[in-house]
């Protein structure tokens, strides 16, 4: 029991300012410590994962989109009742948008390490 308390007491401190800044300096002394042709092949490694991702995510929510439409036009056809259309919708939204959800996360992570980085450098070149 005092495992699992200890693990939520560790989700819950992550999202606390102090925890991020914590692994904001953890993660600027990495990237100090690191010879510059190094740290430009991270720049640029992070920087065509983030642009990537930031052409992928609309397309897919798009897509996401147009699946939710569909499966509704298409339960429109059989004889249910509403209430259990509107489960099959609603629960065809929700596996979608989650389905979104992981590309934005690492989307936003991707773009965080991104300004990590050309901070560091930005400390180099001074």
């Amino acid at each position: 029991m005092n495992k699992f308390i200890e693990k939520i007491k560790t989700f819950l401190m992550s999202y606390t300012y102090p925890a991020r800044l914590k692994a904001y300096k953890k993660e600027m002394t990495r990237f100090n410590d690191m010879s510059d042709d190094e740290l430009h092949f991270e720049y640029i490694e992070i920087k065509a994962l983030y642009e990537r991702n930031k052409r992928f995510v609309p397309l897919l929510a798009f897509f996401n989109m147009l699946v939710v439409i569909a499966f509704y036009l298409f339960l429109n056809f059989i004889p249910l009742s509403f209430v259990w259309n509107f489960l099959y919708l609603l629960m065809t939204a929700t596996l979608l948008f989650l389905m979104v959800f992981k590309p934005l996360a690492s989307l936003k992570s991707a773009h965080k390490k991104l300004l990590t980085i050309e901070r560091s450098i930005k400390n180099r070149v001074k």
